[in-house]
């Protein structure tokens, strides 16, 4: 019996501690559905109060561009969105937009040449129960999630327009006196005033446009959405902002220069009290063109060969074959002759001779070439952490070393595509070869580019629009031979900043651009004898005695960079620039 009991106990306590288990299963998974379904709700109430936040920000979006544009004195809307107590007027942003031109002693800087727009700008703001915001700004809607810069994102695009380098940007702020209370959600919308920022009429040329080219146009928002701002000038505009993290600030830069300017003539002498001299017994020394597209020199000689200088140009016993244009005295000695027209500002002195075999006019129009030193600077930064020096597959004869000098192993070193950082290019005498046929190289030199008594040659450079890049940031270039396949200039390119000091002798096939500043102009010297195919820009500049000069027009439909550069970052190449600020009331 008492075996039997203890097993029959036994029996039932087991079946109701099944029970128990199965209903504290049961009890727990209706508590997690409950959690689960609970924070299921809460999402979805919460995306359905962003969405009705954002709907009505939209609208009131719409009403003010009514208002702003369209000759709505006065409208109303309803802005009471699930219970409109985050409903409110908030100062939050700063807009400036300076006119800037790059300092005289320092390329590398601007200054600030005036202050067009300096203003707070205010926002509507809507937050929602979820910590999601969502703000009208600027003529824009935008939101935000948890206070977070970094999760900020557009909802309704402000009326920007940007095409053909023309840009139009007419901002819609808010007053920030205006009074919005979290009574019925009613807002009445009224325009307070519309102040024209640029171009301004009333004031010199440098505010007017087109653009003047001297001067770059800087736009500035500072603001919690500023990420989604950069997002919208990039995406919908195509232009690039700087970004200022540490400021929650986007820097718009805008430039009447783009990357489709080119070099339209021979000899051009730009900056301060910069003169060109062309000094030759009898008519020894020639200024002239050809078309590398139709052929090398030989095959395309032309009258193309125009001078430019700002401050004056004398030529003494020496031809010109095309046009010539200063700002100062026109001085003409011995035989002297140009084929072409004459456009001078100043005098024209004949001083034992000399013919001008076109129109003489005053009709001077010297377009300025602005210094590059910024823009050397960023293509450095970029080649420091990301080069090609390592890669020994680019480079035949040759290595560059650790200390960023090339090595030419052989006695002729050949570099192929890539881009690379040099500290000093200076191949000591020996033959140095520019291989094309896989596209552009690109070199960054620290120090002088000294290739003087090297034979230096550019192949495959036929058929395609590849080119070498070498931009030194020293104030020294050296050339002695440099030639290209079929006498192509647009094949190899040497750029240098202000005050740059060019030495060219023997024959030199390509295009030297250094322009300067008034402080720092540099000097470009083609000696005697020597012969360059191409073109030059740069401070002043002496052709001696029985050197030449020969202009290829194939120029004419290159860009002078392939790629856009400008002080630290290129936002927008424009010509016609319109912007506006309309200022809103807001009464509830």
């Amino acid at each position: 019996m008492n075996r039997e009991s203890f097993t029959y106990d036994t029996r039932a306590a087991s079946e109701t501690l099944g029970y128990l288990l199965i209903i504290s299963m049961v009890l727990l998974s209706a508590g997690a559905i409950a959690v689960v379904g609970g924070q299921s709700i809460k999402q979805l109430q919460d995306a359905s109060n962003q969405e009705s936040a954002d709907q009505a920000m939209t609208q009131f979006d719409s009403q003010m561009s009514l208002v702003a544009f369209q000759g709505g004195s006065e409208q109303q809307i309803d802005l009471s969105v699930n219970g409109h107590e985050g409903l409110k007027v908030v100062d939050d942003g700063h807009m400036t937009l300076k006119l800037k031109e790059i300092n005289e002693t320092d390329p590398t800087e601007t200054d600030t040449v005036a202050t067009l727009m300096d203003r707070d700008i205010s926002s509507l703001e809507y937050q929602t129960t979820g910590e999601y915001t969502v703000a009208y700004q600027g003529g824009g809607v935008w939101s935000q999630h948890n206070n977070d810069p970094n999760r900020t994102s557009m909802i309704s695009p402000p009326e920007f327009t940007y095409n053909e380098r023309t840009a139009t940007l007419p901002f819609v702020g808010i007053n920030p006196d205006s009074t919005v209370s979290s009574g019925n959600g009613q807002v009445t919308l009224t325009d307070a005033e519309t102040e024209g920022v640029f171009p301004q009429h009333n004031k010199g040329s440098e505010y007017q446009n087109p653009v003047d080219s001297e001067y770059d146009l800087v736009l500035t928002i500072q603001s919690e959405y500023y990420r989604a701002w950069g997002n919208y000038f990039e995406d919908r505009m195509g232009v690039t902002p700087i970004y200022h993290h540490d400021t929650n600030t986007i820097e718009v830069i805008l430039v009447s220069e783009g990357d489709d300017e080119m070099v339209s003539n021979a000899v051009t002498s730009v900056e301060g009290d910069n003169r060109i001299r062309i000094a030759g017994q009898g008519t020894s020394t020639i200024v002239d063109s050809y078309n590398s597209d139709d052929g090398p020199y030989s095959m395309s000689v032309g009258d193309n060969g125009s001078v430019i200088s700002e401050a004056g140009i004398t030529i003494q016993n020496g031809e010109v074959h095309g046009d010539i244009e200063t700002a100062g005295d026109l001085v003409l000695r011995g035989n002297a002759r140009i084929t072409g027209d004459a456009a001078v500002d100043g005098r024209v002195q004949k001083r034992g001779g000399g013919t001008i075999e076109g129109e003489t006019t005053g009709d001077v129009d010297i377009k300025s070439f602005r210094p590059i030193d910024a823009v050397i600077e960023v293509i450095r930064e970029g080649l420091i952490g990301d080069n090609d020096n390592d890669d020994d597959s680019r480079i035949s004869g040759g290595e560059i070393e650790d200390d960023r000098e090339l090595d030419m192993e052989d006695s002729s070193t050949t570099i192929h595509a890539g881009e690379y950082y040099l500290s000093e290019m200076d191949p000591n005498g020996e033959p140095l070869q520019f291989d094309l046929e896989d596209g552009d190289i690109k070199i960054v030199v620290d120090e002088s580019i000294d290739l003087s008594g090297s034979d230096v040659s550019v192949v495959n450079n036929e058929g395609n629009d590849n080119r070498v890049q070498i931009y030194t940031r020293s104030d020294s270039i050296t050339l002695t031979d440099v030639s290209t396949e079929g006498d192509e200039a647009p094949a190899i390119w040497f750029y240098g900043g202000a005050g740059t000091n060019v030495d060219v002798h023997g024959s030199m096939t390509g295009v030297i651009y250094a322009p300067g500043t008034s402080e720092s102009p540099g000097r470009m010297t083609i000696h005697s004898h020597a012969a360059v195919y191409g073109a030059t820009i740069s401070g002043n500049t002496e052709i001696e005695n029985k050197a030449t000069y020969h202009y290829d027009e194939a120029l004419q439909t290159a860009p002078i960079f392939t790629e856009p550069h400008h002080v630290n970052h290129i936002s927008a190449w424009v010509s016609y620039f319109h912007i506006s600020y309309t200022e809103i009331d807001l009464e509830s």
